[in-house]
């Protein structure tokens, strides 16, 4: 089972005249948040008002008995999002081309793509499994890491957090990061993989156009990056409140299963603009964390196609039936950050779970 934040309030996007070139970034601390569209020097933030649901769709969008849109539809969508290389935003209009055409697999019938744009219910439904996509991976890595601890319990949370952190060594197989072939291989990252991403895109239809089977098999360069990211974060979260000598483990974990997100506060830090503590340097966000993806997604893209579909099948395989609640690296590369040298000279070698 997933845990999905609970939104603060239901959500519907507001329709803001824009150009077709602008971008798109979903932020916030609850899946129905903010929509910041950004063009040019220009922000407008959007509130969003009421949440879209499936009975806001066109009629031969909805009045199916197998709701396509949700079943088919939206997790298409997620497995091409999945492999996108930038997790942080996404361009509308690539948003529009990829959800035509995919409603134009599922609904050979569908005729009006011209209702498909910004500010319609269909669009905001989409930006709204995107944006549940991208918080799932935040609560769900706090989860796996209070798991973890709680699981070995005689382990001290300060010192083997720092072990993790150190060169990265959470995101390797047996924590051995001399080896680089076993980067992105822990089982804490292909079980964060796995449920929040592989399982989320049952369902999927084969797109040609947009190489979807493909992607199924091995496209996974974005959700990748956003499981190793999020975990870094989540583990120097955990570490942070295990300092503060704040509720155990297990009172932590009880709470997130009766209340079904993530307790465990964003550590507190002295803001200078703000002149009193604030959590926002700590929260997981494009802000604080987008240079960090980016050194990820260096090393994830040096891995070829069949290292990642190894890492997909292994992460099918070992999560199978559980029950756990759920920036342009190419600009980075010549970086020394030891995220974007994980798999900096990786040559074809099959992950392998003892």
């Amino acid at each position: 089972m997933v845990i999905e934040p609970t939104p603060s309030k239901t959500t519907k996007a507001k329709e803001v005249a824009l150009p077709k070139s602008i971008s798109i970034s979903v932020s916030g601390s609850s899946a129905g948040g903010d929509i910041t569209v950004s063009h040019s020097d220009t922000t407008l933030s959007t509130k969003l008002k009421g949440k879209a649901t499936k009975l806001d769709l066109l009629p031969l969008l909805q009045n199916n008995c197998n709701y396509k849109f949700t079943k088919n539809v939206l997790p298409s969508l997620l497995l091409w999002y999945g492999d996108e290389g930038n997790v942080w935003s996404i361009s509308e209009e690539d948003v529009i081309h990829v959800l035509k055409a995919i409603i134009q697999v599922v609904y050979p019938m569908f005729d009006r793509f011209d209702e498909i744009h910004h500010g319609t219910v269909i669009y905001g439904l989409t930006i709204q499994r995107l944006t549940h996509w991208r918080h799932n991976f935040a609560s769900t890595a706090v989860v796996l890491v209070l798991d973890f601890f709680k699981e070995n319990s005689d382990l001290n949370i300060e010192t083997f957090c720092d072990i993790l952190l150190e060169d990265q060594a959470f995101a390797y197989e047996d924590l051995d990061t001399s080896d680089s072939t076993k980067a992105f291989c822990s089982s804490l990252v292909l079980e964060l993989l796995s449920t929040v991403h592989l399982q989320q895109v049952d369902g999927w239809v084969d797109v040609p156009a947009l190489q979807l089977a493909e992607k199924h098999a091995c496209g996974i360069k974005g959700a990748l990056t956003m499981s190793t990211t999020v975990l870094e974060h989540a583990i120097k979260v955990v570490h942070e409140y295990a300092m503060s000598g704040e509720d155990t483990i297990t009172d932590q974990l009880a709470g997130i299963r009766r209340k079904g997100k993530a307790a465990v506060k964003t550590p507190r830090s002295l803001s200078k603009a703000l002149g009193k503590e604030s959590s926002a340097t700590s929260q997981f966000s494009q802000l604080n964390w987008g240079k960090k993806t980016g050194f990820y997604l260096a090393s994830i893209s040096n891995r070829d196609a069949h290292a990642l579909q190894e890492i997909v099948s292994i992460a099918r395989e070992m999560c199978a039936g559980n029950d756990l609640p759920v920036n342009n690296a190419d600009n980075e590369c010549g970086s020394l950050d030891p995220r974007a040298r994980m798999c900096m000279f990786y040559f074809f070698s099959p992950c392998i779970l003892y």
